[in-house]
């Protein structure tokens, strides 16, 4: 079998030369003997010096570089040394590897500033996301499953009670539960699989026979084969929370026992759905058996129709006035037992003012009207009822004087029934005294209910309650006073404003979040930079025999590289490029929705007007992404105005052919005259000057002291996902407005890719490679020539155009990259299928086929992936140009 022609030589010093690396060799004496271009540019040194220097000629600061001691050792021990430092002189990190070559040393050089500063950046992103974590209130843990490793935030330790400075294994996190309690999750976690799973288990008992109740939620991952490699997930410490669970639920017990003491019964009715509720002393009361089903018609059946008349009446006007209703109902129940009633109802209106809920109580007073019996016995049945009642109750006389308080409504007010009707005021914390003294004043006034919240200011802390009153009137109807209940509410005020800090917390997560789209960027040119060498790589070890001594060395470049490729890939998915969550998408209603939390964010000097149209065309895109966006603004525009106030106006609209002459600067997707839904931000700030605008999307610049400029430019990353674009106008002195327009919704269409089968690849013809970096277009020069192509380069899209055109019928193939300046891969695609749809063309992305198939498929032969190495290349082209490979 014939092996073919023969290679043609490599030239070592050439390749050296070109290597995207830096490298210098050196005698014994630390005299340079050879440096290439590159470590010349990594080290900031004229390329036109000629060689002979010593070393410390080459590094940033002379001989006192920190780089200087590993050098040395390394000259000194004939050993390799690795080293990573900041050099002194220029703003960059550098990775050093000396190598023992003969009598003197092989040095290394790459500049690493991209990779160390990415690194920080992502984690600075885990400490802050861990310390969200332990602010409120969680402990997480993360277990190794095949090597018993454990480790838990230093919230779970101190909620399993384990010490904080020791290294844990898997069963120290068992030892805090008994083993009915370990049963329990471990069936959570055996029915989940790989999925989430959750439980609740608790604490061993102990020295005062407590407990702790924890909540778990984790997730086991498994291998490819089933085998559970980690455990993962967070706990929290319920024990409070189950307590006052338990506590309502006796009040509850607690509330059934004294109505079924008073012989007073509940009910409801749902107005809307026309659905009635009883409570079990209703049944008692009116003698219904229990299959009855409740309504309307039941009770009305049991009366005549003068009583159902003035019933009528009575529910009439508490829907119409809004006023709780009072009536006496006389009957004979079927069982021949003469019943009167007490009934007493109120309406529920909602935001309209529309009656939606009717609810009350009967009371049963057949015994007081058969026996008469006196006044007194009535009022012992209330006190009965009312210290009974799980809330705070109190009676007053018609001028607002307490003539009657339970001991609940004492206890809550700290106070003892003696001392309770002079000194309540006392209790009333200072901000709230006006507000209570007010409603008081209204509810005696107009004889009306009355509800309001307010705090307490007690000894033992701040409480808030919230009291319902109504008037009590005498058999003639005169007004005698008011009887309230009050409520204790703190858990409930407590519960609010933890909900409303989660969701502060929440809006700082996604404003860490748009440090991706920086973390995008980077990928993207590490990409290309990879590309050279990966290929090289693989070409060299196509050349290099298999028992050469530098092919090892020629693999772990390759190996390096793919590790490389995948930080890479990590960083585009922390960036979300491709996997945004695209829907149909209300403007206006999204900003709405967020308007509470927009007016939280702004400063107390600016005031927030919306104008938000209903209406507007939907446009497709991801709506944590545009919340993002309207968020980002919104706090730029109220940072302009913390010093002199005003007035942040946030609206919408359509435009119908929005002309970019109207705007001072727009950045983004280009307006080509076609529709826009548009989302406007103007605020009554200081204004920027041309040179100040013409950097506010750039990466952390900022004209604010704190240094907050990262938010611009990851509204623009956003809008370039969304096709979107933003126009600025601003000037000193009358503030500024930007304006942010989206393309209307249009059909999103998905294409599953199809499976390439293997060809050969043929020779010959001119194949077009269209990149903006040097190293990629080189390296796919190379690559090709190898393989009997001619090569024509080009370095941006309007380029790539011209070539395409020049070139005629001997074109076979263009590779064409994605992100290009001037013109972009996709423009110059369109450009290229309208004028020649026969020439096939390799798409080349840093983003993967999967990402790119709903816009592209269709449009090209083929996809590849940066960074490639030389068989993946050749694979992808031989995809459509090649022949069948024997089997």
């Amino acid at each position: 079998m014939s092996s073919g022609p023969a290679a043609p030589p490599v030239d070592p010093l050439n390749a050296l030369e070109h290597a995207p690396s830096g490298f210098a060799l050196l005698d014994r004496d630390y005299v340079v003997v050879y440096e290439n271009a590159m470590a010349c540019r990594i080290l900031g040194l004229a390329r036109e010096v000629p060689r002979g220097r010593v070393l410390w000629d080459l590094l940033p600061t002379g001989r006192q570089t920190r780089f200087a001691p590993a050098i040395e050792r390394a000259m000194r021990e004939r050993t390799s040394v690795e080293y990573t430092a900041k050099a002194v002189r220029l703003p960059r990190w550098i990775r050093m590897v000396a190598i023992p070559s003969g009598d003197g040393l092989a040095i290394y050089f790459d500049d690493v500033t991209d990779r160390e500063e990415a690194t920080s950046a992502l984690r600075l992103r885990e400490e802050r996301l861990q310390l969200v974590f332990e602010a409120s209130g969680v402990g997480m843990w993360d277990v190794d499953l095949l090597t018993g490793n454990a480790w838990a935030s230093q919230r779970l330790r101190e909620i399993y009670g384990l010490p904080q400075d020791v290294a844990l294994r898997a069963e120290d996190l068992r030892t805090p539960f008994p083993d009915d309690q370990l049963a329990v999750v471990q069936q959570a976690i055996d029915r989940a699989g790989d999925q989430r799973w959750r439980a609740v288990a608790h604490t061993k008992r102990d020295a005062n026979g407590a407990v702790r109740w924890i909540r778990f939620s984790g997730r086991t991952i498994l291998g490819e084969d089933g085998t559970r490699l980690r455990s993962t997930g967070t706990a929290r410490d319920i024990t409070d929370e189950r307590e006052r669970d338990e506590q309502l639920r006796r009040n509850a017990r607690e509330l059934a026992r004294a109505q079924r003491m008073a012989r007073i019964g509940t009910w409801s009715w749902d107005l809307a759905t026309g659905a009635v509720r009883w409570s079990a002393e209703t049944y008692h009361i009116f003698e219904f058996p229990p299959e009855t089903q409740p309504s309307i018609e039941a009770l009305n059946a049991l009366y005549d129709e003068e009583a159902n008349r003035c019933w009528r009446e009575a529910v009439e006007r508490s829907m119409r006035d809004g006023q709780p209703y009072e009536i006496e109902l006389q009957t004979t129940l079927p069982s021949g037992r003469p019943l009167w009633v007490w009934a007493l109802g109120e309406t529920a209106f909602d935001d309209q003012g529309r009656p939606i809920e009717m609810f009350g109580t009967v009371q049963d007073i057949t015994q007081q009207r058969v026996q008469e019996l006196a006044l007194a016995e009535s009022e012992e049945r209330f006190r009965t009822l009312a210290d009974a009642a799980p809330l705070g109750i109190v009676l007053t006389d018609a001028t607002g004087t307490p003539t009657y308080v339970n001991p609940q409504l004492c206890a809550l007010f700290e106070l003892s029934p003696s001392t309770f009707a002079t000194r309540w005021i006392e209790r009333v914390h200072a901000d709230d005294i006006d507000r209570v003294l007010a409603a008081a004043d209204e509810a005696f006034t107009m004889r009306g209910p009355v509800r309001i919240e307010y705090a307490l200011d007690l000894p033992s802390g701040v409480r808030h309650v919230r009291l319902i009153g109504r008037p009590v009137p005498t058999l003639d109807g005169s007004f005698v006073g008011q009887v309230a209940t009050i409520e204790d509410i703190t858990e409930e005020v407590r519960l609010a404003a933890e909900r409303a800090r989660l969701q502060q917390q929440d809006l700082q997560a996604q404003k860490l979040e748009s440090l991706g789209l920086l973390a995008g960027g980077i990928a993207h040119d590490f990409n290309n930079l990879l590309v050279g060498v990966l290929t090289n790589a693989s070409l060299a070890q196509l050349d290099i025999p298999p028992n050469h001594a530098a092919r090892e060395a020629v693999e772990d470049i390759e190996r390096a590289a793919q590790r490389a490729a995948d930080l890479t890939r990590q960083l585009l998915a922390y960036a979300g490029k491709g996997r945004i969550v695209v829907e149909s998408l209300d403007v206006s209603g999204i900003v709405r929705e967020m308007a509470q939390l927009l007016r939280s964010a702004i400063g107390r000097s600016v005031s927030l007007r919306l104008e938000l149209p209903d209406g507007l065309p939907f446009v497709h895109g991801d709506a944590t992404q545009v919340r993002q966006i309207v968020m980002n603004l919104i706090t730029n525009g109220s940072d302009a105005m913390v010093d002199s106030g005003g007035t942040l106006r946030l609206s919408s609209r359509y435009e119908t052919a929005p002309d970019p002459a109207a705007f001072d600067a727009v950045f983004g997707a280009p307006l080509d005259g076609s529709p826009r839904v548009a989302l406007e931000v103007s605020d009554e700030g200081h204004g920027m000057t041309p040179e100040v605008m013409r950097r506010i999307f750039d990466p952390f610049f900022t004209t604010k002291f704190t240094g907050r400029g990262l938010g611009l430019s990851a509204v623009v990353g956003v809008l370039k996902q969304h096709d979107a674009s933003i126009g600025v106008c601003s000037s000193p002195g009358r503030g500024t407005t930007f304006t942010v327009l989206f393309p209307p919704a249009k059909d999103l269409r998905r294409v599953t890719p199809t499976s390439v089968p293997r060809l050969e690849l043929p020779a010959g013809g001119t194949v077009l490679v269209v990149d903006d970096d040097d190293g990629v277009r080189h390296v796919a020069r190379s690559l090709l020539q190898r393989r009997g192509f001619t090569v024509v380069l080009a370095s941006d899209g309007r380029e790539g155009v011209a070539r395409f055109r020049a070139i005629g019928t001997e074109l076979r193939a263009v590779l064409l990259d994605l992100t290009m300046p001037v013109l972009s891969g996709a423009e110059a695609l369109a450009t290229m299928r309208a004028e020649r749809p026969d020439v096939p063309v390799l798409l080349m992305s840093g983003y993967s086929e999967h990402e790119l198939q709903a816009t592209f498929t269709g449009q090209v032969a083929g996809f590849l992936q940066k960074p490639f190495r030389a068989q993946d290349l050749y694979s992808a082209l031989a995809s459509f140009l090649g022949t069948k490979a024997e089997p």
